[in-house]
């Protein structure tokens, strides 16, 4: 990986950037006010100063508070050497340094595949950041002509990011991907970008990837859909599980506001068996719709067949207070007509009542056979 050893060489480059000094009398002042608003200083180097032979001059540029830059140009028997061609440092007004860039020479760009890296540091000059530029001819072979890698307390890659070019994002679909790694450098997330014209036919702006834990399947997948989607097919998200063999097994639907008004759910989970069938539907209202209809959520269970075969309704508290069923679920026939009803019902209509849940069971013809009420578990009569 370049990058690794990229971080090498630039930490060396620093340490000669710090202890690299001249003589006073190879000093000299080029400019008075520079785009900093101070001076600007250039030092040649001589038989004994600890950059003689690696550069053929330095630029030191100052603010009015103090340095702000320096800028190395490197010999032609170091540039071939190290396959640097310049370097450049960037301090903040205290005199700590925030940046440095490399330029590599058009050899060492045509071997690596790298033609410049820039790194950023913390107040304490530790590493944070690295961008990699990289030429045409990589950019062309391997998909990405640019890539961040940031780094973690203890120096390690804890993310890297990857920009795409035009050629690839026309193939694949997105232009930019971002990773989180674990400490043994494996992707735990993964982000991606896509392109315009994807997101025009298939719908989708970005997607996330959550990774298990050292495996090789997904553990879920989010998709972010595009304002057009979103609005002719009412859904602005949603998340599909996996399990550690890459079975889906729940896939969560979120619905955009206007849906949502509309139809008044607001989100909807899917749970499936090993094989990929349908168990259960949960169904989310929205407080509009729970308070008119008095549930707020609905679960729809299904057989091995994927037909229907009970459902289960949660009440809002207005609606419990008000009629002394807090759940209750439908049970039903082959045919799709109610075989039997539940009834759970709230404390205080259990304690005025002496039951708290009763079952209602109907004929096929949809009438009703018989009552039963029970109380703790045990049935009870009811006079």
């Amino acid at each position: 990986m370049p990058t690794l050893k990229l971080v090498i060489v630039c930490l060396a480059v620093l340490v000669a950037v710090l202890n690299g000094t001249a003589s006073a009398e190879n000093k000299k002042v080029i400019s008075g006010t520079n785009e900093y608003g101070g001076k600007t200083v250039e030092v040649t180097f001589e038989s004994g100063d600890k950059l003689y032979g690696e550069a053929i001059k330095e630029l030191i540029f100052y603010d009015r508070k103090g340095k702000v830059k320096q800028e190395y140009f490197c010999t032609p028997a170091y540039a071939k050497e190290k396959g640097i061609s310049k370097k450049t440092a960037f301090f903040e007004g205290m005199g700590k340094m925030t940046k440095a860039e490399l330029l590599f020479t058009d050899q060492f760009a045509d071997e690596k595949g790298v033609k410049r890296s820039v790194t950023d540091f913390d107040g304490k000059e530790t590493e944070t950041k690295e961008e990699l530029f990289y030429t045409d001819k990589f950019a062309y072979e391997k998909g990405w002509r640019r890539d961040i890698s940031y780094f973690g307390g203890k120096g390690k890659i804890i993310k890297r990011e990857f920009f795409y070019t035009e050629q690839f994002a026309d193939e694949k679909g997105y232009n930019r991907l971002m990773a989180d790694l674990d400490e043994n450098g494996k992707a735990t997330r993964q982000e991606l970008f896509y392109t315009d014209t994807f997101g025009a036919e298939k719908g989708v702006r970005t997607s996330v990837t959550s990774f298990y834990p050292n495996g090789e399947h997904s553990e879920k997948d989010e998709y972010f859909f595009t304002d057009r989607f979103a609005d002719e097919k009412g859904v602005k998200k949603k998340t599909i599980y996996h399990d550690r063999d890459g079975t889906v097994t729940r896939e969560e639907i979120f619905y955009t506001d206007r849906f949502s008004n509309e139809k008044g759910v607001e989100r909807s989970v899917s749970l499936y068996d090993g094989s990929g069938k349908m168990m259960e539907e949960q169904l989310f209202y929205t407080g509009r719709s729970a308070g008119k209809n008095g549930y707020f959520k609905a679960i729809t269970y299904f057989d091995g067949n994927e037909e229907m075969k009970e459902e289960e309704l949660f009440y809002t508290e207005q609606f419990a207070d008000e009629h002394g069923v807090n759940r209750a679920i439908t049970h039903l026939a082959g045919d799709g007509e109610i075989a039997r009803a539940e009834y759970f019902h709230t404390d205080k209509f259990a304690g005025d009542t002496g039951y708290d849940k009763s079952i209602v069971s109907f004929d096929d013809d949809g009438q009703l056979i018989k009552n039963e009420y029970f109380k703790d578990g045990r049935p009870v009569e009811i006079k």
